[in-house]
């Protein structure tokens, strides 16, 4: 199948995001497709340098703002932070206006709306497209991507808006907008098929969206690489939560009580760094690169999985973790039905010890573990999560009423 995938950022800036949709490409490749790629240059990015973009694939990169051109590094950085970042500094309300005034300049979708024009002025393929993937977040890919169709720079037989989270119902803000709620779900509308990566989202999404409930589906996010090397264990295991805690977003609180209470050896590597202190036994560190996170991820034998405090998406993390032969301690979290939806996804694979978000609770499974763990519980790599695996399944939702 010739398949076109269309993300609105910088395939080289070091995000989860950015993780997915590079595993995304690589699973179309990998089973044997035909892939185009259009996304962001890197133009006033901040790019990690060893981000590598999978090989096999046709790329076509588009700028976006050139204000961002004159805005120091150092400065971008603190702006996307600043989105965040619950502690208003002046430092950070000065970055936070200024990246507001950047949004507003260019309207609803801020700086990508460059992104969007240049795209859909200078991309064109006369070949038809079986498929056509839509990647988001940005949102803004949806739109390019519908645009490119309707402006007949591209054909295709199916277009899909894969969304890796709503836009308006999400786990970061209770308030809805209405006017882009609107516009959310005309753009819902552009697709033959709409997926979203977690069975509660679709079904909120379907509730939200009737007259688009038909189209809507959705499929789990692939693992970005497999990391299956033998544990190395030293004396006792060694603990590890990397990914971000913001605590609206996320409570890592009751696992760092445990841990500072029994002096469990931790490495726990994302944003807000400063929301714990570093004992003798835990080690706090910011956002880190690919390259920087590796040696620690490589030592450790027990990976920390928190679940969101609301919205039903499932953090693309749990995925990673799932690629390894490394134990899960994967901590439930959120409203009753959806612990139980998420649950029951996940038990079936034998994979898991879990347990819920309070004290009490992680302090049982973290012995359980310590006493040398459950024989149900196998340590290996799920296959159902590979990018080729998860691509395939979203071809044949895609194509099922073809």
């Amino acid at each position: 199948m010739r398949i076109l995938i269309v993300v609105g950022n910088c395939l080289k800036v070091n995000s989860s995001a950015n993780l997915c949709h590079k595993a995304y490409i690589q699973g179309f490749i990998e089973g044997g497709h035909d892939v185009t790629v259009v996304s962001m240059s890197d133009l006033g990015q901040i790019i990690d340098e060893s981000i590598e973009l999978p090989i096999g694939a046709t790329y076509f990169f588009y700028d976006s703002s050139f204000l961002l051109k004159f805005i120091k590094p150092d400065a971008r950085k603190a702006m996307n932070q600043a989105v965040d970042n619950k502690k208003f500094s002046i430092k950070t309300k000065v970055f936070s206006v200024l990246r507001s005034s950047i949004m507003k300049f260019y309207g609803v979708f801020g700086y990508s709306q460059a992104w969007i024009s240049n795209t859909v002025a200078q991309f064109y393929d006369g070949e038809e497209f079986d498929l056509v993937v839509s990647l988001s977040s940005p949102i803004t890919s949806h739109v390019a991507a519908h645009l490119l169709i309707e402006q007949e720079k591209v054909k295709c037989k199916r277009f899909c808006e894969l969304w890796e989270d709503p836009w308006q119902y999400d786990i970061y803000d209770d308030k809805i907008d209405e006017k882009l709620l609107q516009l959310e779900y005309d753009i819902t509308r552009y697709a033959d098929k709409v997926i979203y990566v977690s069975p509660i989202t679709a079904k909120i999404q379907a509730e939200l969206f009737p007259k688009s409930a038909k189209n809507i589906d959705w499929v789990n996010l692939p693992y970005y690489y497999k990391d299956e090397k033998e544990n190395v264990k030293s004396g006792k295991n060694i603990y590890g939560y990397f990914g971000d805690y913001f605590p609206q977003t996320r409570n890592l609180a009751p696992f760092y009580k445990v841990a500072k209470k029994i002096n469990l050896e931790v490495n726990i590597c994302g944003m807000p760094n400063e929301l714990f202190r570093s004992t003798e036994t835990i080690h706090i560190y910011p956002r880190l690169s690919l390259g920087e996170l590796k040696k620690y991820e490589d030592v450790t034998n027990v990976l920390v999985f928190v679940c969101n405090l609301r919205g039903g998406q499932i953090p693309g993390k749990i995925y990673q973790y799932s690629a390894t032969n490394k134990k899960i301690l994967f901590i439930l979290d959120g409203i009753k039905e959806e612990i139980e939806i998420i649950k029951d996804f996940f038990r079936k694979y034998n994979r898991y010890y879990f347990c819920n978000n309070n004290e009490e609770s992680i302090l049982d499974v973290i012995h359980e573990i310590e006493d040398g763990g459950c024989e149900i519980i196998v340590d290996k790599c799920i296959e159902d999560f590979s990018p080729k695996n998860v691509c395939q399944k979203i071809i044949e939702k895609c194509m099922d009423d073809k």
